[in-house]
């Protein structure tokens, strides 16, 4: 390996090798040496061969050495170096990496332009695949965004509209959409003089369609003068087609895509505040790929007939049923995906007519007359009854059940409530915050809900359903203490037999803890129960809480209720004892019982050894106590405690067999 030190004509001296390219001074590596070995693609230059000094870089011309433009006419005839090649920004050309990154330009991958060559000025390396490109002009800080623009108009040919304008570095950046416009603003490039004295440079990348969620009320107002120069109301008619080339809007420099679900929703928005009565819409030109912006078009034009979706870019047959229900009569498809993809007519008619049942008329060809079940008149509907009652005996005894239950769960003693349950009873509780309805967060409910569309662990639903009248008790004393508004309930029969009863009861309830604003909610209650004498005990219920909508927290607590007991003379506190004082009954059979459900021979047999525990009497005594009072168990021992006080029972139903 040899080195060779020599002397170039500016004085440097340089060490040259076969192997390691170039040196300078001291024979370290420079910058600018570096830079010369990278290739346009990034690879460092390993040629076996001497790189000459006198080629230094320069991205605005040619030249050799640092004296001004000495060698320029020699490095244009010879081309320039692959290290060294100037940039070109409209893609004629790739210069190095470095020399983008210093420009603000995004780094392409390849060498140069799109496939195939072309014109030399197209800068993006294939098409957008949304329509949407993104807009460079490095050094353009020191021009007026009005100024800058017209100049693009004016030299490109085409009335753009800019979107999101803004700054990067010194680097402008807007986005604009269709290849034709990026094609006539890239061969803008080197044809406008900046004041520095370089030409203005322009690139364009494919991007993202831009976000436009955000819309101020100037351009709505715009927007809102444009939508009623197309309304012609004379046929009633509205024409939106091709919206985003409206000239008012193209001329005020806004660009208002109906593509986007914002800019959609609004128009139709529009359609409803201002002319609702219009019976045909042309949404034709619009590049619409999703309907789900005109989801609410059937409340906001309800007499619409005629719909014009044609040419856009609707793909899918799915996107149809977010429109749905309309009553329109005639549909203009041509021109979408959609249409050609379904090769057979009769088809595509039969999935059109399945979101559209009244459609006569399709892409202007008459269709069958549709056959329907539904009424072209409007017919009168019964009105809906407040509640539902199999007969007035189960009236009076449900109603009564729900007076006597709701007084001791609002008491603040939910205690009380041991006796309404059976020893097996199950109990579950859900909680969903409803989008129609208002109130604060229910974290007290959540917690404890066992709604299966979200708790998906088993052992945790498990957990949460309670069972056994204690853990049922246990888990109401532990919700917030309530208030209900009985004029707000709502009582449907569901089941009805002589041995089974199963209701549904709806209405208000408002929080009474203490709190400032207390919330009201909205319940419903499944209650599964059996009819024991004269009284009601519960084996099942279901509780569902939700807050309450605008409607019910209107009428809430508008008539007065009855202030709720502690402790109700017509419930009994704790099961009746066998011992001690007879207790003092309400009239009315206190619902909150726990009898036997099903009086089999084993249960009767359980109830006869434990009738004899607590009495004292023997087998065949305590059976026909428990029979003279149909194995009611509280009542035969009220009436045991009773005969024993007056001393009516024989000494013999006392005596065990030896």
């Amino acid at each position: 390996m040899s080195f060779q030190v020599t002397t170039s004509r500016d004085g440097d001296r340089r060490i040259n090798n076969n192997n390691y390219g170039r040196y300078r001074g001291q024979g370290g590596p420079t910058p600018r040496s570096r830079l010369d070995a990278v290739d346009e693609e990034g690879d460092v230059n390993m040629a076996d061969r001497v790189v000459s000094h006198e080629s230094r870089y320069n991205p605005y011309g040619g030249g050799r050495g640092r004296r001004g433009g000495r060698g320029r006419g020699n490095y244009q005839e010879r081309g320039g170096y692959r290290g060294n090649k100037p940039l070109a920004m409209d893609g004629s050309q790739t210069g190095s990496r470095n020399a983008m990154e210093r420009l603000g330009l995004p780094l392409q991958g390849g060498r140069g332009g799109r496939r195939g060559g072309g014109s030399g000025h197209s800068s993006y390396s294939r098409d957008s695949p949304s329509g949407w490109y993104k807009i460079f002009v490095p050094f353009a800080i020191d021009y007026k965004k009005e100024i800058l623009l017209e100049i693009l108009r004016d030299k490109s040919g085409t009335p753009f509209s800019p979107v999101q304008f803004h700054l990067e570095g010194k680097t402008v950046v807007f986005h604009v959409q269709g290849q034709n416009t990026a094609d006539a603003l890239c061969r803008v490039s080197k044809q406008v003089t900046a004041p520095s004295g370089f030409k203005l440079m322009v690139k364009a990348v494919p991007s993202r369609a831009p976000n436009f969620s955000k819309l101020d009320d100037a351009t709505l107002d715009l927007v809102r003068q444009a939508v009623k120069r197309r309304h012609n109301a004379a046929q009633q008619t509205l024409d939106l087609s091709d919206f985003s080339h409206d000239p008012e809007l193209t001329a005020q420099h806004v660009f208002f895509p109906l593509n986007r679900y914002a800019m959609l929703s609004n128009v139709v928005d529009i359609v409803r505040k201002t002319f609702p009565e219009v019976i045909a819409v042309d949404l034709s030109k619009n590049r619409l790929h999703a309907l789900e912006g005109l989801s609410s078009l059937r409340k906001a034009a309800p007499a619409l007939k005629g719909l014009n979706l044609s040419n856009n870019e609707i793909r899918g047959m799915s996107e149809f049923d977010k429109v749905r229900g309309l009553a329109i009569q005639e549909l203009l498809l041509a021109g979408n995906p959609v249409s050609s993809s379904i090769k057979d007519h009769s088809t595509l008619v039969s999935e059109i007519r399945k979101r559209f049942p009244k459609l006569i008329k399709l892409d202007g060809h008459e269709l069958p007359a549709p056959i329907g079940f539904d009424l072209e008149t409007p017919s009168t509907l019964p009105k809906t009854k407040a509640s539902f009652f199999v007969n007035d005996d189960v009236k009076k005894m449900v109603l009564q059940f729900l007076e006597e239950y709701f007084m001791v769960y609002d008491s603040g003693d939910r205690q009380a409530l041991l006796n309404a349950y059976h020893d097996s009873a199950i109990f579950s509780m859900s909680a969903v915050q409803r989008r129609d309805a208002r109130g604060p967060f229910m974290s007290e409910y959540t917690s404890r809900s066992r709604n299966i569309s979200f708790v998906r662990d088993l052992d945790r639903r498990v957990k949460l359903l309670k069972r056994g009248r204690v853990s049922v008790v246990s888990e109401l004393t532990e919700l917030p203490k309530t208030q209900h508004d009985p004029a707000s309930f709502y009582v449907d029969i569901t089941h009805y037999s002589p041995q089974l009863l199963n209701f549904t009861v709806t209405g208000v309830f408002k929080e009474v803890d203490g709190k400032s604003n207390s919330p009201i909610r909205s319940f419903s209650r499944v209650f599964l129960v059996v009819p024991v004498g004269k009284g009601l005990c519960i084996v099942n219920e279901e509780l569902c809480i939700n807050n309450a909508t605008v409607e019910q927290i209107k009428t809430a607590f508008k008539s007065a209720a009855p202030t709720p007991s502690s402790s109700p003379s017509h419930v009994q506190t704790a099961p009746p004892a066998l011992v001690g004082p007879v207790p003092v009954t309400s009239p009315i059979m206190s619902a909150v019982v726990s009898p036997p459900v099903v009086m089999t021979i084993d249960l009767k047999q359980q109830m006869a050894q434990q009738f004899m525990k607590d009495s004292g009497m023997n087998a065949e005594w305590s059976m026909k106590c428990l029979e003279e009072n149909e194995w009611n168990y509280e009542h035969a021992g009220q009436v045991f405690l009773e005969l024993q006080r007056r001393g009516s029972i024989p000494a013999n139903a006392f005596s065990k067999p030896q």
